[in-house]
């Protein structure tokens, strides 16, 4: 578990390794001091990585780099290498991706697999590349200003050291509200972009900077027809025995990892499964509502962690306590996001860290995956629609229905009533043509690429990595996740369920962990989302207070991150609105 940054010259002139050390000083949490990097002989970047010995060189220290994350790969790719005549010193997931480079070249990104972002620096072709992971669950930010070019894990870094403006980026917020994230490459923040889940970006001297995607979007389209041609039940089957490679896969060595279980089918399955591999019961953290308010998630929990046959510590949490974590919270988001799963997120891993974990594994990513969020009900029915459809000769079906079957994500932000008049954005990354037929698999293909990628895996690494935990989500597994992308949409209902039934005894109705909107209804939650409508800059100069009223509880709990996030930051409203101004994307 690292943290990354460092600068790149884009002009004449030198850099010096402090500000790259300054930013990876900033990402490590308190306690941790390990922060190393390099300078190239020229001046012309500088690497810095925190929590971790890197940056780490080849032997002839001519390429150096800076990894932040996980290589789940790594073990059988270093013994490949091996094979191809390298020598290893350290065995280090950095070092295995730093070989590989050596040895394919920019083309080494697709044999990595698991969560990461890395930045690497070849002196003798004076080149940079930065990439990111092909989910996106690592982030990397960017930025621009007098000929350098900064790049971090983290937003705050940049601000403090490029010296930008503590502005919003207007059009990004509309983004957010309406979609509950902010597509690359913008951010919320004016002048920070970031890469997109699966890009790359290389700067070599006396050429333009190239940005690519290096991951498709979804597998190869003759894979994906012999997938859909299988039953349903081989389906159930394959996912099943991928869902179990990638559970031992992230079990990395440990007998017996700590288990994040929550409230719902996923979770348990990941906790059963988890336990049968260890071949004992396994430790989990489950977070709850202290007194009367969680009895009913408490009830469930309990009887989850017995089913999965795992061992459940049980920590219940007053709504004075989730106020108190919610401003630390927020700080550590890389970019503000309303999942209201992501406070007892951030609860179970300060209990794993008091118990000496330094990994937990997860469920999230299972509703994205499987289609089980209630979000795709609606593009369950256009599917059904399209369907029909298609009986229609296709000169006579462009001109009934010339919009394509899918353009925006299938589940809206929870802040979307304040965007107001603005029209929503539309998110649709490049897709292949075979999705047109399927607007089901297309939905969740979009939202795994934008609210996935550009708001919830990120987040969930931010909120446990306060606490020095690294989250391993097994559903975010990329040979899971390719399977998953090529099933047709119609047979993913009640997948999760058919996938449970061996190990479990009966499906899961999913509760909240914590009442969030009776809480913010009264008591400390409540009084803290009052300060911040009535003190941030973000309303001074952003958002219409008039708006808010009615927002239901999840609605109340994303604005109420938005402002702590904003305010973590010294931001100081939105770019291009004068305070007192009403901004455009006003309620």
């Amino acid at each position: 578990m690292s943290a990354i940054a460092g600068i790149c010259m884009l002009a004449a002139g030198e850099v010096e390794s402090a500000p790259a050390e300054r930013m990876a000083a900033r990402l490590i949490r308190a306690g941790v001091e390990a922060t190393g990097s390099y300078r190239s002989p020229e001046g012309r970047v500088a690497l810095a990585a925190g929590g971790s010995v890197q940056p780490l060189a080849n032997e002839t220290h001519d390429v150096w780099l800076v990894l932040d994350g996980e290589i789940v790969n790594a073990r059988a790719l270093g013994h490949s290498l091996t094979l191809l005549g390298h020598r290893f010193r350290t065995g280090a997931d950095a070092e295995v991706a730093l070989h590989a480079y050596e040895q394919w070249g920019t083309d080494f990104l697709g044999h990595l697999s698991g969560p990461f972002a890395l930045a690497l620096w070849d002196d003798r072709r004076d080149r940079l590349v930065l990439a990111r992971d092909r989910l996106g669950r690592k982030p990397l930010y960017l930025a621009e200003r007098h000929g350098r070019l900064g790049f971090a894990s983290a937003i705050a870094p940049l601000l403090d050291e490029m010296g930008l403006p503590r502005r919003l980026h207007a059009p990004a917020l509309a983004q957010h509200l309406a979609l509950g994230f902010v597509a690359p490459p913008l951010t919320l923040v004016d002048g920070i972009a970031k890469l997109a889940a699966g890009e790359m970006l290389s700067i070599e001297r006396g050429r333009a900077p190239r940005l690519s995607s290096w991951a498709a979007p979804q597998p190869e389209e003759r894979r994906c027809t012999a997938i859909r041609a299988l039953s349903a039940e081989r389906h159930v089957d394959n996912l099943r025995t991928l869902l179990e490679c990638a559970v031992a896969d992230r079990m990395m060595g440990d007998a017996s990892p700590g288990l994040l279980l929550s409230p719902d089918l996923a979770s348990s399955l990941v906790a059963a499964v988890t336990t049968r591999l260890a071949g004992r019961p396994a430790a989990a953290v489950a977070v709850h509502a202290a007194g009367a308010e969680g009895e009913a998630a408490a009830h469930a929990l309990a009887g989850l962690a017995a089913a999965a046959g795992c061992e459940a510590t049980m920590v219940a949490v007053t709504a004075e306590e989730a106020a108190a974590a919610l401003p630390r919270l927020a700080a550590r988001l890389p970019e503000p996001a309303g999942d209201p799963a992501l406070l007892a997120t951030w609860l179970a891993a300060r209990a794993g860290a008091e118990r000496k974990w330094t990994a937990m594994v997860a469920a999230p990513g299972a509703s994205e995956l499987l289609l089980g969020h209630p979000g795709y009900e609606a593009a369950r029915r256009n599917t059904r629609m399209w369907t029909l459809k298609r009986l229609f000769p296709a000169r006579l079906r462009a001109a009934l229905w010339p919009s394509a079957p899918f353009a925006a994500p299938a589940v809206p932000g929870p802040l979307a009533a304040l965007a107001g008049a603005v029209e929503a954005p539309v998110f649709a990354p490049l897709l292949p043509a075979w999705l047109g037929c399927d607007p089901l698999t297309a939905a969740a293909a979009i939202d795994l690429k934008g609210r996935g990628a550009e708001m919830l895996w990120p987040a969930v690494d931010g909120a446990a990595q306060d606490h020095g935990v690294e989250v391993r989500l097994p559903f975010l597994d990329e040979a899971l996740a390719g399977y998953a992308a090529a099933v047709p949409g119609r047979l993913m209902a009640r997948m999760l369920v058919r996938l449970a039934r061996p190990l479990l005894p009966a499906a899961v109705d999913p509760l909240p962990a914590l009442p969030l909107a009776e809480w913010l209804a009264a008591g400390p939650l409540a009084e803290a989302f009052a300060r911040r409508l009535a003190a941030s800059p973000l309303f001074a100069a952003g958002l219409n207070r008039g708006a808010v009223g009615g927002l239901n509880g999840e609605a109340r709990w994303a604005l109420l991150v938005l402002a702590e996030w904003h305010d973590a930051l010294g931001l100081e409203g939105v770019a291009g609105v004068e305070e007192g101004q009403p901004a455009a994307v006003s309620g």
